[in-house]
């Protein structure tokens, strides 16, 4: 085997097994804490049962992984350089003609496994854990009121209008209007039936959904006098969506974009989410070349405390900037491609930087 082949794999596996240390230490810590909040706050309710705490405590781990992989690769990456550096491996290596780039080439093929692993196998089991942990909440603390529900056939809107149930199907929503599209609209009846009415379009104003064109199913004839349906909502629960980002996969998500911008609601916020799991590689690259930059070049000759803490603050400094980023693309002040993407470039451009 060739020499670099063995060097390469011998630093993956090391990276590896410390990356692996830290997600299972940071795991634990969060499950039990998870697990002591979800009994305390469950076990005077009528479903709460110290079992079920348990099937949900598991049942959140793939999220837990998801949203720890990269404080993992932030202190795996700093737990695995620091014993390099005592056993002067990486200065070895160097001496023997390796330059830093191929060991950055090297260190890189961890991260990009671990991407590859998030994306297209944890992304499925996040999204079907989720709604499995979702069904098991609801059974103790009650379903919330679902006001708009989005699906490939378009819009379902819940709604109640003097005691009555009216469930809503459009194909278009206009908020700034309050108005609904081609709208079919389903009536519950003293015999708890459900009446149908079709029209053109429909309004909410003033606590009432104004008709016009529209008939009953049971009619031929199309009524043109206005007609009034008190409504107990406003415009602004029309933007609301029951529908929960983790409970989709990478798989879903653009197709799901799809179905927001062709039912005119906003896919800001999902596309913010699909863009920073795209992002996820690059991120996780960059950590792991930051920390091997820092800890060998710019506090090479720190004492070893201050070199562990000044690492790990670079690392919660770039985590601020994208919670920052992030915050400024969701509130539309940045395009959702730089509110996504930038800060990843930004530490993977510091870490190449001092590497030079």
């Amino acid at each position: 085997m060739n020499i670099n082949k063995i060097i390469s794999l011998y630093l993956s596996l090391k990276l590896f097994r410390s990356i692996l240390i830290c997600l299972l230490v940071l795991l634990t810590i969060i499950s039990l804490i998870d697990f002591s909040d979800l009994y305390f706050n469950s076990r005077f309710k009528e479903n709460g049962s110290f079992s079920r705490t348990i099937i949900m405590t598991f049942q959140n781990i793939p999220i837990l992984i998801d949203t720890l992989l990269l404080y993992s690769i932030l202190f795996g990456s700093v737990l695995c350089f620091i014993e390099l550096r005592k056993t002067q491996e990486i200065m070895i290596l160097k001496v023997n003609g390796l330059s830093p780039w191929q060991i950055i080439i090297m260190l890189s093929i961890i991260p990009i496994l671990i991407s590859i692993f998030s994306l297209f196998l944890l992304s499925p089991i996040k999204s079907i854990s989720s709604k499995y942990f979702q069904i098991n909440y609801e059974k103790i603390y009650g379903s919330s009121e679902n006001l708009l529900t989005i699906s490939s056939n378009g819009l379902w809107l819940r709604d109640i209008s003097e005691n009555s149930t009216l469930i809503i199907k459009g194909d278009i929503i206009e908020l700034d209007k309050g108005k609904i599209i081609n709208p079919t609209i389903f009536i519950e009846n003293s015999q708890s039936l459900f009446d149908r009415i079709k029209a053109d379009f429909i309004i909410l104003k003033d606590g009432f959904w104004y008709l016009n064109k529209y008939k009953y199913s049971n009619e031929k004839e199309v009524q043109y006098k206005p007609k009034l349906i008190k409504s107990s909502l406003t415009k602004n629960d029309l933007s609301i969506s029951s529908n929960n980002l983790k409970n989709l996969s990478i798989f879903e998500i653009n197709a799901y974009i799809n179905i927001l911008e062709k039912t005119g609601l906003p896919s800001k916020k999902l596309k913010l989410y699909f863009y920073k799991m795209l992002a996820q590689p690059l991120g996780f690259i960059a950590m792991t070349i930051l920390s091997y930059s820092l800890i060998f070049g710019w506090f090479s000759k720190t004492p070893q405390i201050k070199m562990i803490a000044f690492t790990i603050c670079a690392g919660l400094i770039y985590f601020f900037i994208q919670k920052l980023f992030t915050i400024l693309g969701s509130a539309g002040q940045l395009p959702v491609f730089i509110a996504t993407c930038f800060p990843e470039i930004i530490l993977l451009s510091s870490g190449l930087y001092i590497t030079t």
